[in-house]
């Protein structure tokens, strides 16, 4: 593509005079949008990196342990801002959780013949538990709410133990928070860097 051209969707540069203005204004400000944004990523990146250097500044400079699982929470000296990372963690289930799965839904099938109503309410809770969810995953807390059954047959606390070897907890998304107060009177309020959160008010809007 040249001054006198514009390339159009299907890869063809087209000259500028078949082009509407339109086109010519809506592709214009799309790239401004683009640029801006792009901008701003690397700008957000930096200050990540950077900050996550000034934590790492403080804790080599104090003693003792670090937060619990990588939480840390570090204040300013007169206690009107807050600077936290706050680590999630998220609990996968291994590949026993099915031999866990085919234990217990053995164990509540042998209870039915013998044992009524009771017996199939369990089985179908165990079956409940292990159904797919729609993303066709298992839903975590509903499969490990089984384990909270008081349950004393030898087949069931088998089941139930390879069920939490099966528990593997994996590091999820780490998150940088920065919060202040107007005094030590006050709760603190996080300063959210959300674009939904910088919506400009009707009349706002620059051309």
């Amino acid at each position: 593509m040249n001054m006198k051209t514009m390339r159009d969707n299907q890869g063809h540069d087209v000259p500028l005079k078949y082009v509407s203005k339109y086109d010519r204004v809506r592709d214009a400000r799309v790239m401004r949008v683009h640029a801006r944004a792009t901008k701003l990523r690397a700008a957000i990146e930096a200050y990540v990196r950077e900050s996550l250097a000034d934590v790492e500044a403080v804790l080599a400079a104090r003693e003792g342990p670090r937060g619990e699982k990588g939480n840390i929470a570090l204040s300013s000296f007169d206690g009107l801002v807050r600077v936290s990372i706050d680590q999630s963690w998220r609990i996968e289930l291994d590949e026993r959780v099915r031999e866990a799965r085919d234990r217990m839904l053995n164990y509540a099938k042998s209870l039915c013949a013998k044992a009524g109503d009771d017996a199939k309410a369990l089985f179908e809770i165990v079956e409940e538990a292990f159904a797919a969810t729609r993303s066709g995953g298992l839903s975590v807390g509903r499969v490990l709410s089984l384990c909270r059954r008081n349950i004393a047959a030898p087949e069931w606390l088998a089941a139930k133990q390879m069920l939490l070897d099966s528990i593997k907890p994996e590091r999820g998304k780490a998150y940088l928070r920065v919060e202040t107060r107007a005094s030590t009177q006050h709760d603190f309020r996080q300063l959210r860097l959300d674009v939904s959160d910088c919506w400009p008010v009707e009349g706002e809007v620059t051309k």
